[in-house]
């Protein structure tokens, strides 16, 4: 498991800014357009994505992460949250909700996803919570155990089928 501790509001992490990032991972402008569209399907604030699970009687799969700092999860954004493909399979069954904590932050909305960290008890990132539309969490895991598209949206659908189970 591969992922960036939290430690307060600072991090153990290697800075890597989103320019260097796309740069090293030979990212075109296909994928900028494919990653706009998927950035589209997520939601950014839990009230009004648990309001849209609870309408739409989906799940919500809510992505901890720090988008311009920690390694893991600029990773599994490119290879997995910003594809429309992943976008489209994960939104049959989910809300999708993506809580981040960056550095570069004029709209602070770090501070108000640090406390949401808290009542969840997330302490490190990239980090995946799937809850029922009333905030129940059923699942947790690291988002970087499944790096590739097939297997995480095969996951988190056996995740969603064994929710009733328990």
């Amino acid at each position: 498991m591969v992922g960036c501790l939290i430690l307060g509001a600072g991090a153990l992490a290697v800075p890597l800014s989103a320019e260097q990032a796309q740069a090293e991972s030979g990212a075109g402008k296909a994928d900028a357009v494919a990653a706009t569209a998927a950035d589209g399907a997520w939601q950014t604030n839990l009230e009004k994505a648990q309001q849209l699970a609870k309408d739409e009687n989906k799940a919500l799969l809510v992505l901890f992460t720090g988008s311009d700092w920690c390694p893991p999860c600029m990773m599994m954004d490119e290879k997995v949250f910003s594809k429309a493909e992943f976008a489209e399979q994960a939104s049959e069954q989910f809300v999708l909700l993506k809580l981040d904590m960056p550095r570069e932050d004029p709209q602070n909305i770090g501070e108000v996803n640090e406390k949401l960290m808290m009542k969840y008890k997330v302490t490190a990132v990239p980090t995946v919570l799937l809850l029922d539309a009333e905030g129940k969490e059923f699942k947790r895991f690291s988002a970087g155990e499944y790096p590739d598209i097939k297997g995480f949206v095969e996951y988190i659908g056996r995740q969603y089928r064994r929710k009733d189970m328990e």
